[in-house]
């Protein structure tokens, strides 16, 4: 349950740390200096949207506020102690980077797969990934729902092989001779690169990993049956505009366990 009164001495803490003014705090997010004072006796709380701007404003989470630490702070020149059993989730992510990756948590299925091919063969004419092209653009269009990506390319990092799966609630009467697999889903760390741009790719795909190993709440977890996957992203009328397609990279994670380094 939310404590006004203890959130309310945080907002003060955190105003006094950036060197604001309840005036020019309030002139900053557009409200009145009534109801920055409102905010921190803990009488009212900012909406939504508002908290969210005052976060980013007082560079912190929202959590940092709706979460203080459940033994007072000393006086108002002591630093707000937290409870050392709780760690932000974005403890060590600078505020400008928390959304550079999204976390994703994608259910254990069954797949119908092209199969692992190896790079070198992979595209080529009437190959396993032509067939499962062909497939897969058919089938897709079957499906009523729009809501989330249902194929994804993945393999192993040192690129030995290639493998491309759509997921399926139901089997399939006709596959086309394509394999039928077990997805185990899991947590994934997702960002966006540009479709076919090794360059790009490698530093987006870094980039996750790199958000990962800061993050102080999760860790890479690729194993033999959890690989780095793309998807591309980016509807038809949106690539003909744009001129290139999106592709989310998705990199297999787990959330840390209490006290792993």
């Amino acid at each position: 349950m939310l404590n006004t009164q203890q959130a309310g001495a945080r907002i003060a803490q955190l105003r006094k740390q950036a060197k604001f003014t309840q005036e020019t705090l309030a002139e900053h997010l557009g409200v009145s200096p009534q109801a920055v004072s409102k905010w921190e006796t803990g009488t009212a709380m900012p909406e939504v949207a508002l908290l969210c701007a005052l976060a980013e404003t007082l560079n912190c989470g929202t959590d940092d506020i709706l979460r203080p630490q459940q033994r007072a702070a000393q006086s108002d020149s002591t630093a707000f102690a937290y409870d050392e059993s709780f760690t932000p989730a974005p403890a060590n992510i600078k505020m400008k980077a928390r959304n550079d990756v999204r976390i994703v948590d994608l259910p254990a299925c069954k797949m119908v797969s092209s199969g692992r091919v190896g790079w070198n063969s992979a595209f080529e004419p009437g190959g396993p990934m032509e067939r499962f092209d062909k497939w897969f653009t058919a089938y897709d269009k079957t499906r009523a729902d729009r809501f989330y990506p249902r194929d994804f390319m993945y393999g192993p990092e040192c690129g030995s092989w290639v493998e491309w799966g759509f997921a399926v609630t139901q089997i399939p009467n006709n596959i086309d001779g394509l394999q039928l697999i077990d997805f185990p889903g899991g947590l994934f760390a997702v960002a966006v690169s540009v479709d076919a741009d090794g360059k790009d790719h490698n530093r987006v795909h870094n980039g996750i990993k790199d958000w990962v190993k800061v993050s102080n709440c999760f860790a890479l977890d690729m194993s033999d049956t959890r690989f780095c996957m793309g998807h591309i992203s980016t509807p038809p009328k949106a690539r003909d505009v744009m001129g290139y397609h999106q592709m989310d990279l998705y990199v297999p994670i787990r959330v840390r366990e209490a006290g792993e380094k």
